[in-house]
């Protein structure tokens, strides 16, 4: 593909798809009219009318744009959109860099490097229609494990918000922070600074809303913050680590958060992590390059924290830079590099899976040497059968490797006895309430 026309028909093609996804005041306001201007390394640039324009499509709708382009053509091509006044004032594509507002936004969080995939498309699509749509879907309540991508999600909703309404007061806040701010007020007896920070808010962000639990009045206190905003059909977004009915707080505040919008993010699978490692080397903007095999390597060995992902990705090329100095990083390097990491996590999932054993024989009163042996009385199956389940689900194990860590069982024996949890689970609550229960005590321990 070498003419403008041809990169022009593919956007005249998208646009045509765009057409169909969208209404049509949408469409008119932000697509109609366009047209291709030029085309560098693998963009083709778009000019759009109006800053307000280019701004909306590159925060909101960028990533759909480019997913439908890639259907289109089999070459590895990207849209970009700008005014013509940007496109000619554009030297040299600044740096990425990041500072903080002074709403508590941090700019590195942005749509536009946010790697979604199953795992959290759901939260992603909702997280931009609440940007675009400030106060329509209200509250948002986005849950997930630790380092996963939920702050991630409710900043680059603020950062879009503070571009497209820059009139609008925008408050990102850890709840740890709410807590502190109403303690301090209290105690010297000024309440004035807390209340001019929270006051007229048009869009509230609340990181970590489980750590709320340990003040009482603090609850109350943004339980009349959150009633007020919801009241005047302001934008509310929270953040935490628990279902909203898993919280312990006021039941009234849980089932103000449960009663708007609520989505969660699991981790992520293996090409959505590779894919995560792809976006963070190009953000380091590094001269290095790194071997498919050895990023495939990281994605297999880092499955359940995008941070500790992350950190293992820094970890391999602080010891290319300190040490090996090669131009492309192997497979067998990134080996050496994350060796002693990796021996520490094995240690530390075999004592997770010890714990898993322990908790499980204690709260069904069977000795964990019954759980391993050959014994299929009832009395041990189903604790065994649970044991199955957890180890799946918490560890990237295979079936032979559970059936060995429990007595050398067959890998079919253990697929079929995880399975069956599975699905009882959905229909049995006695079993339900057994395995929150179990899963409850794990995370005391944990702790």
């Amino acid at each position: 593909m070498e003419s403008l026309s041809n990169y022009q028909e593919l956007w005249d093609k998208t646009r045509n798809v765009l057409a169909t996804k969208y209404a049509e005041s949408i469409y008119n306001e932000l697509f109609k009219e366009s047209y291709v201007y030029r085309f560098f390394g693998n963009q083709i640039v778009v000019i759009v009318p109006t800053p307000y324009v280019e701004t909306k499509i590159n925060r909101t709708y960028l990533p759909v744009i480019n997913e439908i382009l890639a259907g289109l053509t089999i070459e590895k091509l990207e849209f970009k959109f700008q005014t013509k006044a940007s496109f000619d004032s554009e030297v040299v594509k600044p740096e990425r860099t990041s500072f903080l507002r002074s709403n508590n936004l941090d700019t590195n969080y942005s749509f536009e490097n946010f790697v979604k995939g199953d795992s959290n498309i759901l939260a992603f699509r909702s997280a931009m229609k609440v940007a675009e749509t400030p106060g329509v879907m209200n509250p948002l309540y986005i849950f997930g494990s630790v380092g996963l991508g939920k702050t991630h999600l409710i900043q680059a909703i603020g950062n879009y918000v503070s571009e497209v309404y820059p009139h609008y007061k925008i408050l990102y806040v850890q709840s740890i922070d709410f807590i502190k701010e109403y303690s301090q007020a209290t105690q010297t007896k000024n309440m004035t600074p807390f209340i001019e920070k929270y006051d007229n808010l048009d869009l509230l962000l609340v990181d970590d809303i489980q750590q709320l639990a340990i003040g009482d009045k603090t609850q109350f206190e943004f339980f009349n913050l959150f009633n007020e905003m919801y009241m005047k059909h302001k934008q509310i977004v929270i953040a935490s680590d628990c279902p909203a009915n898993k919280l312990k707080i006021m039941d009234r505040l849980s089932s103000r958060f449960a009663s708007g919008m609520v989505v969660d993010i699991t981790p992520p699978d293996l090409q959505q992590r590779i894919d995560i490692l792809k976006k963070k080397m190009e953000e380091r903007n590094v001269s290095v390059n790194i071997s498919n095999e050895a990023l495939e390597f990281i994605a297999n060995n880092f499955t359940d924290n995008i941070r500790i992902l992350d950190g293992a990705l820094t970890r391999v090329l602080n010891y290319n830079e300190l040490v090996t100095q090669s131009s492309i990083i192997s497979l067998d390097e990134t080996r050496v590099a994350l060796d002693k990491l990796l021996q520490s996590t094995v240690a530390s999932k075999t004592n997770d899976i010890d714990t898993i054993i322990d908790v499980i024989s204690e709260f069904y009163q069977v000795s964990r040497a019954d759980l391993v042996s050959p014994n299929r009385n009832q009395k041990y199956v189903l604790p065994r059968q649970i044991c199955m389940y957890l180890l799946k689900n918490n560890y990237d194990l295979t079936y032979s490797k559970i059936g060995k860590i429990l007595g050398g069982r067959d890998h079919s024996t253990v697929m079929s006895g995880s399975t069956k949890i599975e699905k009882e689970i959905k229909t049995n609550p006695e079993l339900k309430s057994a395995l929150d229960t179990i899963i409850s005590k794990l995370k005391r321990v944990d702790e």
